[in-house]
Formats: C-alpha cells, structure tokens, sequence
C-alpha cells in the first residue's frame, strides 16, 4: 500500500500526507493518474492556456458521480503542479486571490469549490488545488468561458484518470445526481488493490496430468501383482474362507479407476480453487456508507458483470476428494467376503449449505449477477457483508474488472448506480503457487 494511503484511505489530505503523496508520484509509485487525481511538471498560470486547462481538470473533478468520488478522501479532488515522475521543480507562487480571478471566469464565481493549496518540501514549493466533493443534487458544472475551439457550456468529466468532454451517459448520470436522489451512498470492493486471475486451461492440464500419472500407476502396480498362491496362503486355505484374496478381475480393477479418475477430475478443481480462496486470492467485502441522515430502508444492491464468476462466500467446509480404489491384490476383510456394498468412490458431495441468507449469486450467458439485501441502514452507518470470491480466468485486454452496481431502497425513489473498476495483477496465479495436496 502507498505510504501516503497507509496513513489514511479516507479524508481530505493533510500538509503532511500532501508532500508524501508527492513523493510517491516524484518516485513513479503512483504509477497513473486517477479520478481523483492529476499532476503537472508544469503549468504556467500566467498563460491563459494554462488556466484554461486548469480550469477544465476542476470542472471534471466536480462533476464525478458522489459514489465514484467517495471511494479516495471522502470524494476530494488533487492536482498536483509542480511534480512528475522523477522531477520535483516546483511552481511559481500566486496570490490565491489572483488565482481565483483567473479560474472563475471559466468555472463561474459560483461553480464547483475549490481552493489552492502551497505544497512544500524542504526547498521546493509547489502547487495543490483541491476541489470539494461531489454531492447527490449537486447541478451540472459546465465551462462557462470558450477557449480556442472549445465552445461555452462544454461539460467535462473525469474518466480513467483523464478529462473528458463528457458523452451521453455522463450527462444521464449527472442529471441524476442534479435531481437529488436520496439514496446518496458510497460502495466499496474491500480487499486487495489488484484482483488475482488464473488460467483455466493450464490448470485443467495440470489437473489432467495428475490423474493420468495416478492412474498408470494404479495399473502398472495391478498388471504386476502376482497371483500365484503363497506358502503362507498354501499352509492357511482354511482362512480363505474367512479372509478373501483378491477376486476382481483386471478388467473390473481398471474400470474402478476410471471412475475414480473421472470423478477425481470434476473434484479436484474445487479443492483448488478453496485452497486459492483461503490463500486470500480475490476474496472481497462488499461495503456500502450512508452517507446522510436519513434511514434507507430495505437496501438492496445488484452487482453484474461480464466473463467472471463469483462464489457468494468462502468456503470452510473442506472439500473432500474421492478415495482410490483399493489397490489390486490387497486381501478384502471378513465383510467384504461377505457381500457387503463397498464403494470405494464414495465421497461425501460439497454442499453450499452454509451461504449467508443475505447474499445470492446467479450465471448465464458468461454474466454474472450478484443480489446483496443490506437491509436497514442508519444515518452515516457502513454495512460489510460476508467475504466473496471473484474467479478470473482469462487476462482480459483492459486488465480490468469492470463492475456495474446499483443500490434501491423501499423507502427512497430513485435506483443509485455507478461503475467499480479493479485492476487485474499482472501474472496469474499459477497451480503450484497454490499449496494443495492433489499429489505431484
């Protein structure tokens, strides 16, 4: 975790977490911008063009949606003037008054807050504006002075770390949040900053291996075993009657196995896949805040998305894989001379009995869906559900996981939606990274 975050993940940010935050960005630890986030090496604001796209970055800050902006410092915006990647020169130094003179006329003197902020370390001082966060019934903040070809009225918005002229969706989702809804929540994905993925295909072929090896074995040892009686067994027949030798045929010994193998198969992929999840690998709290005074009653929240599966809890019931058939030519005891129904595949089936009631989970058509009933939630009350666990199996193009919510309540009008975005980790989680007993 970033020095700056591990101080602390919500809030505006102090002097003190201002200047480590530049250090991260001066060490190429913040490796991209963010909604929430620009920074310049150099921005003379004493050039029109430079207030302009000043001006343009507040604008685009202002007009996030509440929920997106409240995932980082309780919704506040940074530009950052003066810092790079590998470079801390600093910027030259304005009256704030005088800023405001240059920035409000693009803005409006009653646009979107914001405010600029000296940023020093040691020697070099530099620039921050900080723009205040975004609020449900917040109106759309729109360029209110052309420059060049971008005509008056223009709306920007903040998008995977950039600024955007916005398109018709963003205009829909501002017009929400202009019309007040009070359903005025943040949603977070708790858990690790890049979400693991595996490749399915390497480990079907690892599972395959596994049980091809097992299973050659299996009847290598049986093709070798002689049946000739022993001394032993010459001395004893009596006890023949009592403790049986071995009966089957090698016929029915390898279609044993290969039942066992077959159903070995289809269940060492789930104990794989336990092992991954209690390794913490994509495990997530679903966390959603009011973020006002009123109660929402009766919350709900959809999650869908594309190419990923989702288990709705973690499992901590171990599943159990099928026993080998007993190996040919090992003596069957009194019952099994008997007659006894004996199964040597028998196992007991992986139940999902223990799933929280208030989480369920449904896939079709490569989709996935998830229905979390929150239930009540208080004024300024955050409500984590129970762990979940996201299954990637391919490396998608983007690196991204890309989530759409949306949150009702019974007793507000309106749906509240946004989108969640996860990175992906660069490399997968191979088979053997996991520790697993599924043999070698």
């Amino acid at each position: 975790m970033p020095a700056w975050k591990a101080q602390m993940e919500r809030g505006p940010l102090s002097d003190e977490r201002l200047r480590v935050l530049a250090r991260e960005i001066r060490a190429g630890r913040m490796s991209i911008e963010e909604d929430w986030l620009e920074w310049k090496r150099e921005l003379d604001l004493n050039d029109q063009r430079a207030r302009f796209r000043l001006s343009k970055h507040i604008l685009g800050m202002a007009n996030r949606p509440p929920e997106v902006a409240q995932r980082n410092c309780e919704g506040y915006g940074y530009i950052f003037i003066g810092v790079e990647k590998g470079s801390f020169p600093g910027a030259p130094q304005f009256d704030p008054a005088q800023l405001h003179d240059w920035i409000n006329p693009y803005i409006g003197a009653t646009g979107p807050a914001w405010r600029p902020r000296d940023l020093r370390d040691g020697n070099v001082v530099g620039l921050v504006v900080e723009v205040d966060p975004p609020r449900s019934g917040d109106r759309i903040h729109t360029l209110r002075r052309g420059f060049d070809n971008i005509h008056r009225g223009m709306i920007f918005v903040r998008k995977n770390g950039k600024t955007h002229p916005a398109e018709p969706d963003d205009i829909e989702i501002l017009e929400q949040r202009a019309r007040g809804t009070r359903l005025d929540i943040r949603f977070l994905l708790v858990g690790a900053d890049r979400i693991s993925w595996f490749d399915r295909v390497a480990l079907e072929d690892a599972v395959a291996g596994i049980s091809d090896h097992e299973r050659s074995s299996q009847l290598a040892r049986a093709r070798n075993y002689d049946r000739q009686p022993s001394a032993f067994d010459l001395y004893g027949l009596a006890a023949a009657q009592f403790v049986g030798r071995e009966r089957r045929s090698l016929d029915t010994f390898e279609s044993q196995v290969d039942r066992w193998c077959a159903e070995w198969k289809e269940c060492a992929p789930q104990h794989w896949f336990q092992k991954y999840a209690e390794a913490g690998h994509g495990v997530y709290v679903l966390e959603l805040t009011n973020l006002t005074d009123e109660n929402f009653s009766s919350v709900q929240v959809r999650l869908q998305a594309r190419d990923i599966q989702i288990v709705d809890h973690v499992p901590s019931t171990p599943v159990r894989l099928p026993e080998k058939p007993t190996p040919f030519g090992r003596d069957f005891g009194l019952s099994d001379f008997l007659g006894n129904d004996w199964d040597p595949l028998l196992f007991r089936e992986y139940h999902h009995s223990d799933y929280p009631a208030t989480i369920r989970v449904t896939h079709g058509n490569g989709n996935a869906e998830l229905v979390w009933e929150v239930g009540h939630l208080r004024p300024e009350e955050t409500i984590a559900s129970e762990q979940i666990c996201i299954l990637v199996d391919i490396p998608k193009p983007s690196k991204k996981v890309r989530l759409l919510w949306t949150a009702t309540s019974t007793s507000v009008n309106g749906v509240t939606r946004g989108v969640y975005e996860i990175t992906l980790s660069d490399d997968p989680v191979s088979f053997d990274d996991i520790e697993h007993d599924l043999g070698n």
